[in-house]
């Protein structure tokens, strides 16, 4: 939990920063994140995800726009973190149109596969991917650009389900 605490936090700091919203729908983000999902978990081998969507006010809140942060994470039988696995993520992320970077987690023995490269901020859209694969656990987001929605409308509250595992 400390793992999924440090990553919201540190990917809090990098929310929606573009000063004109996507012209993309919240069903098609939701469409996009979880594609992302299906892609990444085709590949990473982990055991009983657990995902969660939530919708709020972009970093710089402005009447109209919203955001949205897609969470899944497995904390059973994790593989191990390596560049392969690393690799297999880049390649299926760059299908999806997304320009990842690996970098390694100092300290923890993880990797993080990014988009934009982990600390530097969101894409100009304010758009953020990032998977960390840990030794207890893989976690991934995936923030939305900054959208054109009615948080009241959205609910501004969370979408959780667990996610059956994917098939090799």
């Amino acid at each position: 939990m400390a793992i999924t605490a440090a990553m919201l936090a540190s990917l809090a700091l990098t929310g929606c920063t573009a000063s004109e919203g996507s012209t993309v729908t919240p069903d098609e983000v939701e469409r996009d994140a979880r594609d992302i999902f299906a892609r990444t978990s085709a590949v990473v081998p982990a055991e009983k995800w657990t995902t969660e969507r939530t919708w709020g006010p972009c970093e710089n809140p402005r009447d109209g726009y919203v955001q949205s942060m897609f969470v899944a994470q497995s904390l059973v039988d994790v593989p191990e973190a390596t560049p392969a696995l690393a690799q297999m993520v880049v390649d299926v992320w760059r299908s999806a149109g997304l320009k990842p970077v690996v970098q390694s987690d100092d300290g923890t023995g993880g990797l993080i596969i990014s988009d934009p490269a982990y600390l530097q901020g969101a894409n100009a859209d304010g758009s953020v991917t990032q998977l960390s694969l840990y030794k207890t656990a893989v976690l991934l987001q995936v923030i939305s650009p900054c959208i054109e929605g009615d948080l009241a409308d959205l609910g501004g509250t969370a979408s959780t389900a667990p996610t059956p595992p994917s098939s090799p």
